[in-house]
């Protein structure tokens, strides 16, 4: 058995590991490394305003954005929609329990990506009713959005 129970190893394999191996990443290249989150074109996340309030202005209207009263209760409008939505437990399915229809920074607890049709667990009709299912380019926006918070932007 040789260094730290390492078969095969001794005394002077184990110097032959510590040299220097200009394939790694060191602490000192830490510091010149861009943080990936910081990278707006590596790990920018969607925002309400900019790509997912106009996915539901174009998929989720008019029963959810202009018609009066809304569907569901479930006002997608302009300015609506993050209220309406973040924190907010749907009326419509409660068994076999309340769903919440946004989970702040978990799109897989959130209802909303459900009923879209990317998860299982819904009751009630695939949105948007009886019409084309959104793209999953457009789904994965809304994931995005919700994972990274669901912020108010």
């Amino acid at each position: 058995m040789g260094l730290a129970g390492c078969p095969g190893g001794n005394q002077q394999d184990a110097g032959a590991d510590l040299a220097p191996r200009p394939d790694l990443v060191t602490s000192s290249d830490l510091a010149t490394t861009p943080d990936l989150a910081t990278t707006p074109d590596l790990a920018a996340a969607a925002t309400l305003s900019g790509q997912v309030q106009p996915i539901f202005n174009a998929t989720c209207s008019p029963c959810h954005v202009t018609q009066t009263p809304r569907a569901g209760g479930l006002d997608l409008a302009d300015g609506a929609s993050r209220a309406a939505l973040v924190g907010v437990v749907s009326t419509r399915c409660l068994t076999p329990g309340p769903r919440t229809r946004v989970v702040a920074g978990d799109p897989a607890q959130s209802y909303l990506i459900d009923k879209l049709g990317a998860g299982a667990a819904f009751c009630g009709g695939q949105m948007p009713l009886n019409r084309a299912a959104l793209s999953q380019q457009d789904i994965d926006t809304i994931r995005s959005w919700i994972a990274a918070g669901a912020q108010d932007n």
